[in-house]
């Protein structure tokens, strides 16, 4: 825990600037059959998970994550969303991810 810093959305740039960097490392770059099928997304939504409250869609996800990582966890995560342009069946699988 002593590693979580706080976030808001002023810090919406820098996240985003990551994000870049580390998409290509969570995902790969490709499947043996696809070659760069994850190579181009779009972040669709970058926002901290206090700010998705009162969203209906966007809001389960805060409550999920309210639920099972604790206070210091959610208060301090940003949900968000990806399009990866090459692959639009991934997006309903493995798309939405909560950055922690």
């Amino acid at each position: 825990m002593n590693e979580l810093e706080e976030t808001s959305i002023k810090d919406k740039k820098e996240i985003i600037e990551s994000l870049i960097s580390l998409i290509p490392k969570t995902y790969g770059t490709s499947i043996e059959e696809f070659p760069d099928i994850y190579t181009q997304c779009n972040i669709v939504i970058a926002k901290p998970f206090p700010e998705t409250v009162g969203n209906e869609e966007e809001g389960d996800y805060f409550k999920m994550a309210k639920t099972f990582c604790g206070k210091e966890i959610y208060r301090n995560s940003w949900l968000i969303r990806l399009d990866f342009l090459r692959a639009p069946g991934a997006n309903l699988a493995q798309a939405e991810d909560s950055i922690l």
